[in-house]
């Protein structure tokens, strides 16, 4: 039997419809296959990561039961201050006996009797002297160097004060030629180790610490030296000859240099005349 073209016309929707209906039917059937795989993997990642829990969970049982210091409870969290940066200051072994014979005179007068201050003898009338130091500042170390005059408001064997309007025009002349204040030197009319008075630990921990990077020195007459701050953490490196680390922060000049320098037999200095100068 034969079909003519207008039959063929005629049937066509009717196989349209049976070509939709197979799609779709294909397509529900991809659809609950891919669903049915999705669910598959959702239940493969959800058992894969119970698994993980669960071994993460023996493990941290087992590292409680052999180390049970990892039960204990956590301590709340305090800020850690700051390390304070230490101050590194270098100075050479003839300035520095170049300013131990400027601050302590040669000429001594023997006092009447056996006058003491802080449990010491003193053995000249001599009035302490005071200096400013400065320097270069080299690869992180504050060279001690250079040293400045300033006039005293009052003056005795027993202490001195700085006259302040000539120490302020000294720091606004460190200030205005880019240099710091390093140090103040000054002397005890004393012989032996000396150490700071309270008077020149209040002076660094009111006036030199907060507002400038300097520490102190004390001198005594047999050339002991002790360097010393309030707070502030330092080290010295002495460079040359001449001169011997007691302990901590003490020196002290050996009799060589020290004769040398009373001599002025180091070599000639423009920064430190003769006394008599």
């Amino acid at each position: 039997m034969k079909i003519n073209i207008f039959q063929r016309l005629w049937l066509l929707p009717f196989k349209l419809h049976g070509w939709i209906s197979a799609a779709s039917q294909w397509q529900l059937r991809w659809h609950l296959k891919s669903k049915n795989l999705d669910d598959q993997i959702a239940k493969s990642l959800k058992n894969y990561l119970q698994g993980l829990s669960e071994k993460k969970i023996d493990e941290v049982t087992k590292q409680k039961m052999e180390f049970p210091e990892l039960v204990k409870p956590i301590q709340s969290i305090v800020p850690i201050p700051e390390k304070e940066e230490l101050e590194v200051y270098g100075i050479d072994s003839t300035f520095l006996a170049k300013c131990w014979r400027w601050l302590v005179q040669d000429n001594h007068q023997s006092l009447p009797g056996d006058k003491k201050i802080l449990g010491h003898s003193i053995l000249s009338q001599d009035p302490e002297w005071a200096c400013l130091v400065t320097g270069m500042r080299i690869n992180g170390v504050r060279m001690l160097a250079d040293a400045l005059r300033v006039q005293f408001s009052s003056q005795s064997a027993g202490g001195l004060q700085f006259e302040l309007g000539d120490f302020q025009q000294s720091l606004r002349s460190l200030q205005r030629w880019g240099y710091s204040l390093h140090a103040i030197f000054h002397s005890h009319r004393f012989n032996g180790p000396v150490s700071p008075s309270q008077i020149d630990l209040n002076t660094q921990r009111q006036l030199l610490e907060p507002a400038f990077p300097a520490i102190q020195a004390v001198f005594s007459e047999d050339g002991y030296i002790r360097f010393f701050s309030a707070e502030r953490p330092f080290s010295i490196r002495i460079f040359g000859k001449g001169v011997t680390h007691v302990k901590d922060t003490l020196y002290q000049l050996d009799q060589n240099l020290r004769s040398a320098a009373q001599a002025d037999d180091i070599w000639p200095s423009l920064v430190f005349p003769r006394r008599s100068d």
